[in-house]
């Protein structure tokens, strides 16, 4: 950004609107990565967790893991 200008007077900064317009598009794009980082984890920890269930043979609810996993995919 070679046109920044530095207003020390006002203890501000002005830059060209299309370097703003840049820097917003790559904030918005930074924010979606971290909401898709956030919900792939969230994913991960679920698909865990059911795992876990199925291998211990119930769900937190008492119903055996398999019938759970079944009546999910009847749903789908």
């Amino acid at each position: 950004m070679p046109n920044v200008q530095i207003i020390k007077e006002k203890d501000a900064v002005l830059i060209p609107i299309k370097d703003w317009e840049k820097l917003q598009r790559e904030v918005v794009r930074l924010r979606k990565k971290v909401k898709k980082t956030k919900f792939m984890d969230d994913l991960r920890s679920a698909i865990i967790s059911i795992e876990t269930d199925i291998r211990s043979g119930k769900t937190p609810n008492g119903k055996d893991a398999r019938e759970f996993v079944k009546e999910l995919k009847n749903e789908i």
